[in-house]
């Protein structure tokens, strides 16, 4: 019988870890934007680095994964960045003079975690052009193909060439003129954990740079926009861009404290790098000011299916370099790692009560709870399910209009779907 007794300790606890009122966070680039830092939806700020830590990054992922980044991230004042750029023509043997004038700059495109600036030259149509180099079929290898040079923070000059990729990257670089010649060997297995795997020509070797599990990084980087004078060209922002299989939904000109996910559809959330990006906010460039968009929210799912509801409520620019959100956070799972092939309900929005199509694999002892959006359970029923397609009526009782969750609990884990009650 449906009531509105007590629940149980761990089933309050577990429902808290899947529908948590909206929480204020935080996350900081420091002042004058000297970090990098990896953000988790769950966690919180998992860890800030120096943008120096590092200067060009390798994916880590797939066999065939071949991305190569360059650091774009530095501060805004007392910091160059790291540059990459390509010749018009030539081999990495032979001897160079600096002539930016005539050399092509590369950026990162911010579209996903396998193209980097490296490989922004590569032929869109060739599917075996990975910029760098060139995929043999034969081999499973990519093979190098393009010299690049490195200008780092201090103002020196490297020549980089990739020589190959096949379970390792190696490659070689040295001064322009061909002295100092270092080669490398990174195994993309000593980095699996990660999305990319991180070198630093300071040290000449890869550096511990990235945590696991991180949804969004606070960074710097380049990207082709507005300078705020009517001048379009790659200019230096600070931003969010998603992690690996972190896929987001921008919704613009609504009101955020009464939009949910069920608002969203599949095909709205994107993967690109750089959908929340940088112009959630604006600049006044008299004051140095910035003003956050307050009708904008972002709708972030992760690899683990998790969906948070993440407004940007202020910027401090500069001074701190703090980012201030609000994120309301649920979990929308696959019902079958509850011991479910199906689940529906109708009638949505309803006034009294709501039919449960459901088609448990076997009978099934289940926890069906009503929860509102903050995350506050308003009744709760304990049901037993038999196997197989079957239909039966949840009350609602006298709760005010309003969205709610209907939570499913057994033993394999948590499911929810939401419902609009409108009495």
């Amino acid at each position: 019988m449906l009531n509105k007794q007590t629940v149980l300790i761990p089933f309050l606890l577990l429902l808290t870890a899947y529908f948590a009122h909206g929480q204020i966070d935080q996350v900081s680039v420091g002042q004058q934007y000297t970090k990098q830092t990896f953000y988790s939806l769950g966690e919180g700020a998992l860890n800030s680095v120096d943008n120096a830590a590092w200067d060009i990054a390798f994916s880590s992922q797939g066999v065939q994964d071949a991305g190569i980044f360059v650091n774009e991230s530095a501060a805004l004042t007392g910091q160059e960045q790291v540059e990459v750029y390509i010749p018009e023509a030539g081999n990495y043997e032979d001897v160079f003079e600096v002539d930016t004038e005539s050399w092509q700059r590369l950026y990162n495109p911010e579209v996903d975690w396998q193209n980097g600036a490296f490989n922004s030259i590569k032929n869109e149509l060739d599917v075996f052009d990975y910029g760098w180099g060139q995929y043999n079929p034969s081999t499973n290898t990519v093979v190098g193909k393009q010299v690049y040079f490195i200008k780092l923070r201090d103002g020196r000059w490297k020549k980089l060439f990739v020589e190959n990729l096949f379970f390792d990257w190696n490659f070689k670089y040295a001064d322009l003129n061909g002295e100092n010649e270092v080669f490398v060997t990174i195994p993309k297995a000593d980095h699996i954990d990660n999305v990319l795997a991180y070198f630093s020509f300071e040290s000449g070797t890869t550096v511990d740079v990235e945590p696991t599990n991180w949804d969004l990084l606070l960074t710097r980087y380049n990207t082709y926009t507005d300078d705020g004078m009517g001048n379009f060209e790659n200019y230096v922002v600070t931003g969010l861009l998603s992690g690996l299989d972190v896929q987001v939904a921008e919704k613009d000109d609504v009101d955020p404290e009464l939009i949910s996910h069920t608002d969203v559809f599949e095909d709205e959330y994107e993967a690109e790098l750089d959908v929340i990006g940088f112009d959630w906010k604006t600049v006044d460039f008299n004051t140095s000011l910035f003003t956050v968009d307050e009708d904008r929210v972002y709708f972030v799912k992760n690899a683990d299916n998790n969906v948070c509801k993440v407004q940007l409520i202020d910027f401090e620019g500069a001074l701190t370099g703090v980012v201030t959100l609000k994120k309301e956070c649920s979990i929308i799972a696959s019902t079958d790692i509850i011991g479910l092939y199906d689940l529906k309900l109708y009638p949505n929005p309803t006034t009294e009560y709501v039919q449960m199509l459901t088609d448990f694999r076997e009978e099934t002892e289940v926890n069906v709870s009503l929860v509102d959006m903050n995350g506050k359970v308003l009744m709760h029923m304990p049901k037993t399910f038999a196997s197989g397609f079957r239909q039966s009526k949840l009350p609602l009782g006298n709760v005010p209009d309003g969205r709610y969750n209907v939570v499913f609990q057994t033993k394999y884990g948590v499911s929810s779907q939401a419902i609009i009650v409108i009495n």
